[in-house]
């Protein structure tokens, strides 16, 4: 039988099982190295398709993010569970830094609540933790649209 991956939890929002999301945002970060647009393509900003990423092994962190989301997608979660965040990285504030929020469901065993509850995490490039907004230190600059060739089959 196969594990559900994305479900609309009690309050009607979209969520995607914990160690689905998890196990993707490792096997990315353990798997593409990071290169900035201007090495990687002579440009100063260059969105690439999950697809290049993957084939290419390498990106900066919206490839990063893109490619979360894909792969999430065809697990089997649902689009409305995931957003594309600019943040401001807390290491370096005058930049810009793209993260993959994600929707998911925790437990006492991981969080300080008493039962399971609905958290958005991070899925960052630069962690192979997820954390909320609060405790990675990012600021919120907006959510980015997520790119048709993304959510496209």
């Amino acid at each position: 039988m196969s594990k559900k991956v994305s479900w609309k939890d009690s309050n009607g929002m979209w969520v995607v099982d914990y160690d689905t999301l998890d196990n993707i945002n490792l096997f990315v970060n353990r798997n593409t190295k990071y290169v900035a647009d201007v090495l990687g393509w002579n440009k100063l900003d260059y969105w690439q398709t999950p697809e290049e990423t993957e084939r290419l092994g390498r990106g900066d962190c919206e490839d990063y993010a893109l490619l979360k989301a894909k792969k999430l997608l065809l697990a089997g979660a649902n689009q409305e569970a995931m957003r594309l965040l600019i943040v401001e990285p807390r290491h370096d504030p005058k930049s810009r830094h793209a993260v993959l929020a994600v929707n998911t469901i925790v437990d006492s065993g991981i969080l300080w609540w008493k039962k399971p509850v609905t958290v958005t995490l991070l899925a960052d490039n630069m962690w192979n933790t997820l954390y909320t907004l609060r405790e990675s230190g990012h600021k919120f600059i907006k959510t980015a649209k997520m790119p048709d060739f993304v959510t496209k089959s």
